[in-house]
């Protein structure tokens, strides 16, 4: 499951099928993070309102 996929999907999708939550980790964590944000700028939010809450 990748981060960014609404907590209500995760959970209707996990009652029908195997699911894995994505979680970047290690030494590289910061680069994937910025790829992503480089990627789509909503990103950013999206990690600050995780952060936040």
């Amino acid at each position: 499951m990748l981060m960014g996929v609404r907590e209500d999907a995760q959970v209707d999708l996990a009652r029908e099928y195997e699911v894995y939550q994505y979680v970047p980790y290690g030494d590289r964590w910061a680069s994937y993070f910025y790829r992503r944000v480089l990627e789509r700028k909503e990103n950013a939010l999206f990690a600050l309102r995780a952060i936040l809450s």
